[in-house]
Protein backbone atom coordinates (compact mmCIF):
# COMPACT_ATOMS: atom_id res chain seq x y z
CA UNK A 1 0.00 0.00 0.00
CA UNK A 2 1.40 3.41 -0.97
CA UNK A 3 2.23 5.85 1.80
CA UNK A 4 0.95 9.23 0.59
CA UNK A 5 2.72 11.32 3.20
CA UNK A 6 5.43 13.77 2.17
CA UNK A 7 8.90 12.53 3.14
CA UNK A 8 11.34 15.39 3.66
CA UNK A 9 15.05 14.66 4.16
CA UNK A 10 17.26 17.39 5.64
CA UNK A 11 21.03 17.61 5.78
CA UNK A 12 22.47 19.09 9.00
CA UNK A 13 25.53 21.29 8.47
CA UNK A 14 24.86 24.28 6.26
CA UNK A 15 21.21 23.30 5.82
CA UNK A 16 19.56 22.78 9.19
CA UNK A 17 22.41 23.90 11.45
CA UNK A 18 24.07 27.29 11.02
CA UNK A 19 27.64 27.04 12.33
CA UNK A 20 27.98 30.83 12.43
CA UNK A 21 25.50 30.96 15.32
CA UNK A 22 26.11 27.39 16.57
CA UNK A 23 22.41 26.60 16.45
CA UNK A 24 19.36 26.44 14.23
CA UNK A 25 18.04 29.77 13.03
CA UNK A 26 14.77 30.84 14.66
CA UNK A 27 12.97 30.42 11.34
CA UNK A 28 14.26 26.85 11.09
CA UNK A 29 13.05 26.04 14.60
CA UNK A 30 9.62 27.43 13.76
CA UNK A 31 9.22 25.51 10.51
CA UNK A 32 10.40 22.25 12.16
CA UNK A 33 7.85 22.72 14.92
CA UNK A 34 5.11 23.36 12.37
CA UNK A 35 5.99 20.38 10.18
CA UNK A 36 6.41 17.96 13.09
CA UNK A 37 2.79 18.60 14.08
CA UNK A 38 1.51 17.78 10.61
CA UNK A 39 -0.12 14.42 9.91
CA UNK A 40 0.91 14.64 6.27
CA UNK A 41 4.69 15.07 6.56
CA UNK A 42 7.45 12.82 7.89
CA UNK A 43 10.73 14.56 8.67
CA UNK A 44 14.11 12.85 8.44
CA UNK A 45 17.69 13.90 9.05
CA UNK A 46 20.13 12.62 6.43
CA UNK A 47 23.69 13.40 7.45
CA UNK A 48 27.30 12.48 6.94
CA UNK A 49 27.74 12.59 10.70
CA UNK A 50 27.51 9.55 12.93
CA UNK A 51 24.92 9.16 15.70
CA UNK A 52 27.37 10.22 18.38
CA UNK A 53 28.43 13.41 16.60
CA UNK A 54 25.08 15.18 16.37
CA UNK A 55 24.51 15.83 20.07
CA UNK A 56 24.60 19.55 19.31
CA UNK A 57 21.09 19.27 17.83
CA UNK A 58 19.74 16.60 20.19
CA UNK A 59 17.06 18.94 21.58
CA UNK A 60 15.37 18.82 18.17
CA UNK A 61 15.38 15.04 17.73
CA UNK A 62 11.72 14.71 18.68
CA UNK A 63 10.78 16.59 15.50
CA UNK A 64 12.05 13.77 13.30
CA UNK A 65 10.62 10.39 12.43
CA UNK A 66 14.00 8.96 11.53
CA UNK A 67 17.68 9.43 10.81
CA UNK A 68 20.07 8.46 8.04
CA UNK A 69 23.52 8.50 9.67
CA UNK A 70 27.08 8.25 8.36
CA UNK A 71 26.18 8.76 4.70
CA UNK A 72 23.63 5.97 4.66
CA UNK A 73 25.58 3.42 6.69
CA UNK A 74 23.01 3.47 9.52
CA UNK A 75 19.26 4.08 9.22
CA UNK A 76 16.85 4.49 12.14
CA UNK A 77 13.07 4.96 12.01
CA UNK A 78 10.97 5.50 15.15
CA UNK A 79 14.04 4.72 17.29
CA UNK A 80 14.51 1.36 15.60
CA UNK A 81 17.64 0.57 13.59
CA UNK A 82 16.40 -0.89 10.29
CA UNK A 83 19.72 -0.93 8.44
CA UNK A 84 23.39 -0.99 9.47
CA UNK A 85 26.58 -1.36 7.49
CA UNK A 86 30.27 -1.12 8.36
CA UNK A 87 33.68 -1.09 6.70
CA UNK A 88 35.43 -4.44 6.90
CA UNK A 89 37.75 -4.41 9.92
CA UNK A 90 40.71 -5.68 7.85
CA UNK A 91 40.31 -2.78 5.44
CA UNK A 92 40.04 -0.37 8.37
CA UNK A 93 43.34 -1.61 9.79
CA UNK A 94 45.01 -1.41 6.37
CA UNK A 95 43.83 2.17 5.93
CA UNK A 96 45.05 3.15 9.41
CA UNK A 97 48.52 1.77 8.61
CA UNK A 98 48.58 3.66 5.32
CA UNK A 99 47.63 6.96 6.97
CA UNK A 100 50.09 6.46 9.82
CA UNK A 101 52.94 5.93 7.39
CA UNK A 102 52.16 9.10 5.45
CA UNK A 103 51.22 11.14 8.56
CA UNK A 104 47.64 11.74 7.38
CA UNK A 105 45.17 12.70 10.11
CA UNK A 106 42.40 10.12 10.32
CA UNK A 107 39.33 9.99 12.58
CA UNK A 108 37.36 6.76 12.94
CA UNK A 109 33.68 6.87 13.92
CA UNK A 110 32.51 3.82 15.84
CA UNK A 111 29.23 3.10 17.61
CA UNK A 112 30.96 3.72 20.95
CA UNK A 113 33.36 6.63 20.45
CA UNK A 114 35.70 8.45 18.07
CA UNK A 115 39.36 7.54 17.58
CA UNK A 116 42.19 9.44 15.91
CA UNK A 117 45.70 8.57 14.81
CA UNK A 118 47.46 11.95 14.62
CA UNK A 119 46.26 15.27 16.05
CA UNK A 120 48.17 18.28 17.29
CA UNK A 121 46.85 20.83 19.75
CA UNK A 122 45.02 23.17 19.31
CA UNK A 123 43.56 21.31 16.30
CA UNK A 124 42.34 18.45 18.50
CA UNK A 125 40.59 20.82 20.95
CA UNK A 126 38.97 22.76 18.10
CA UNK A 127 37.80 19.52 16.53
CA UNK A 128 36.23 18.29 19.78
CA UNK A 129 34.56 21.67 20.30
CA UNK A 130 33.01 21.70 16.84
CA UNK A 131 32.00 18.05 16.86
CA UNK A 132 30.77 18.04 20.44
CA UNK A 133 32.41 14.72 21.22
CA UNK A 134 35.68 13.74 22.87
CA UNK A 135 38.07 11.75 20.68
CA UNK A 136 40.58 9.17 21.83
CA UNK A 137 44.03 8.23 20.44
CA UNK A 138 44.30 4.90 18.68
CA UNK A 139 47.62 4.12 20.37
CA UNK A 140 48.21 1.15 18.09
CA UNK A 141 44.69 -0.24 18.42
CA UNK A 142 43.78 -2.94 15.90
CA UNK A 143 40.13 -3.44 15.05
CA UNK A 144 38.62 -6.89 15.25
CA UNK A 145 35.64 -8.57 13.64
CA UNK A 146 32.45 -7.23 15.20
CA UNK A 147 33.90 -3.80 15.98
CA UNK A 148 31.86 -1.58 13.72
CA UNK A 149 33.45 1.36 11.92
CA UNK A 150 30.72 2.69 9.63
CA UNK A 151 32.72 5.74 8.59
CA UNK A 152 36.10 7.46 8.72
CA UNK A 153 37.10 11.10 8.25
CA UNK A 154 40.36 11.89 6.46
CA UNK A 155 41.97 15.35 6.47
CA UNK A 156 43.93 15.75 3.24
CA UNK A 157 43.60 17.85 0.07
CA UNK A 158 41.47 16.86 -2.92
CA UNK A 159 44.43 15.93 -5.14
CA UNK A 160 45.51 13.36 -2.56
CA UNK A 161 41.96 12.02 -2.39
CA UNK A 162 41.99 11.37 -6.15
CA UNK A 163 45.06 9.15 -5.70
CA UNK A 164 43.53 7.34 -2.74
CA UNK A 165 40.47 6.35 -4.77
CA UNK A 166 42.77 4.37 -7.05
CA UNK A 167 44.72 2.79 -4.18
CA UNK A 168 41.57 1.86 -2.22
CA UNK A 169 38.87 0.95 -4.78
CA UNK A 170 36.70 -0.72 -2.11
CA UNK A 171 36.16 2.58 -0.30
CA UNK A 172 33.86 5.43 -1.24
CA UNK A 173 35.82 8.64 -0.63
CA UNK A 174 33.54 11.70 -0.61
CA UNK A 175 35.00 15.22 -0.67
CA UNK A 176 33.84 17.70 1.97
CA UNK A 177 35.20 20.70 0.12
CA UNK A 178 38.86 21.54 -0.38
CA UNK A 179 40.35 19.66 2.56
CA UNK A 180 38.79 16.54 3.97
CA UNK A 181 36.48 13.66 3.18
CA UNK A 182 34.02 11.07 4.42
CA UNK A 183 35.15 7.50 3.87
CA UNK A 184 32.62 4.68 3.76
CA UNK A 185 32.13 1.37 1.96
CA UNK A 186 32.23 1.53 -1.82
CA UNK A 187 28.65 1.65 -3.10
CA UNK A 188 27.33 3.13 0.14
CA UNK A 189 25.95 6.67 0.14
CA UNK A 190 23.53 9.03 1.80
CA UNK A 191 21.34 8.47 -1.25
CA UNK A 192 21.25 4.72 -0.68
CA UNK A 193 20.18 5.30 2.94
CA UNK A 194 17.42 7.67 1.83
CA UNK A 195 16.19 5.15 -0.76
CA UNK A 196 16.10 2.49 1.95
CA UNK A 197 13.78 4.73 4.00
CA UNK A 198 11.55 5.46 0.99
CA UNK A 199 11.21 1.78 0.10
CA UNK A 200 10.77 0.64 3.72
CA UNK A 201 8.03 3.21 4.40
CA UNK A 202 6.40 2.84 0.97
CA UNK A 203 6.40 6.53 0.12
CA UNK A 204 5.15 7.64 -3.27
CA UNK A 205 8.34 8.87 -4.95
CA UNK A 206 6.44 11.96 -6.18
CA UNK A 207 6.11 13.04 -2.54
CA UNK A 208 9.80 12.82 -1.64
CA UNK A 209 12.01 15.87 -1.10
CA UNK A 210 15.59 16.49 0.01
CA UNK A 211 17.38 19.67 1.04
CA UNK A 212 21.17 19.82 1.33
CA UNK A 213 24.25 21.83 0.49
CA UNK A 214 27.28 19.56 0.14
CA UNK A 215 28.95 17.12 -2.25
CA UNK A 216 27.72 14.15 -0.21
CA UNK A 217 24.14 15.30 -0.86
CA UNK A 218 24.38 14.77 -4.62
CA UNK A 219 23.45 11.08 -4.51
CA UNK A 220 20.64 11.86 -2.05
CA UNK A 221 19.31 14.36 -4.59
CA UNK A 222 19.20 11.62 -7.22
CA UNK A 223 17.03 9.37 -5.04
CA UNK A 224 14.14 11.75 -4.37
CA UNK A 225 11.65 13.39 -6.70
CA UNK A 226 12.50 17.00 -5.79
CA UNK A 227 15.94 18.09 -4.65
CA UNK A 228 16.72 21.54 -3.31
CA UNK A 229 20.24 22.86 -2.83
CA UNK A 230 20.74 25.66 -0.33
CA UNK A 231 21.99 28.93 -1.81
CA UNK A 232 25.19 28.45 0.20
CA UNK A 233 25.72 25.00 -1.31
CA UNK A 234 28.79 23.71 -3.11
CA UNK A 235 29.15 23.93 -6.88
CA UNK A 236 28.76 20.16 -7.20
CA UNK A 237 25.63 20.08 -5.06
CA UNK A 238 24.04 22.84 -7.12
CA UNK A 239 24.78 20.94 -10.34
CA UNK A 240 22.79 17.93 -9.12
CA UNK A 241 19.82 19.74 -7.57
CA UNK A 242 16.47 20.38 -9.25
CA UNK A 243 16.22 23.73 -7.47
CA UNK A 244 18.81 26.17 -6.14
CA UNK A 245 17.14 27.82 -3.17
CA UNK A 246 17.90 30.41 -0.55
CA UNK A 247 21.02 30.81 1.60
CA UNK A 248 20.93 29.56 5.19
CA UNK A 249 21.79 33.04 6.47
CA UNK A 250 18.70 34.41 4.70
CA UNK A 251 16.39 32.04 6.62
CA UNK A 252 16.91 29.77 3.66
CA UNK A 253 15.65 26.51 5.11
CA UNK A 254 12.26 27.95 6.04
CA UNK A 255 11.95 29.81 2.73
CA UNK A 256 12.86 26.73 0.73
CA UNK A 257 10.33 24.56 2.56
CA UNK A 258 7.49 27.06 2.28
CA UNK A 259 8.12 27.76 -1.40
CA UNK A 260 9.21 24.40 -2.80
CA UNK A 261 7.79 21.74 -0.45
CA UNK A 262 4.56 23.11 1.03
CA UNK A 263 3.85 25.22 -2.07
CA UNK A 264 0.59 26.44 -0.57
CA UNK A 265 2.35 29.39 1.07
CA UNK A 266 5.37 31.56 0.53
CA UNK A 267 7.78 32.70 3.18
CA UNK A 268 6.53 36.29 2.89
CA UNK A 269 2.99 35.20 3.76
CA UNK A 270 4.13 34.01 7.17
CA UNK A 271 4.70 36.07 10.28
CA UNK A 272 8.13 37.60 10.43
CA UNK A 273 10.71 35.24 11.84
Amino acid sequence: MTNNKIALFLDIDGTLYDSSIRDLRESSKQILDELSKSNNIDLYIATGRSKNTISHISKYFDKFKGFVYANGQIVEIDNLCIYENSIDYKLVNEFIDFCDELKYTLVLLTDKCLYYNIFQEPNKSNFEKNIGEKIYPLNGKRFKEGENVPQMWLFVDNETLKKLRIIFPNLNIINWGRFGSDIINYGASKGKGVKYVIDYMGYDILNTYAIGDSDNDTVMFENVHTSICMGNGTTEAKKHADIIGYDIKEDGLAKNIYQYVLKTKTYNEQNDF
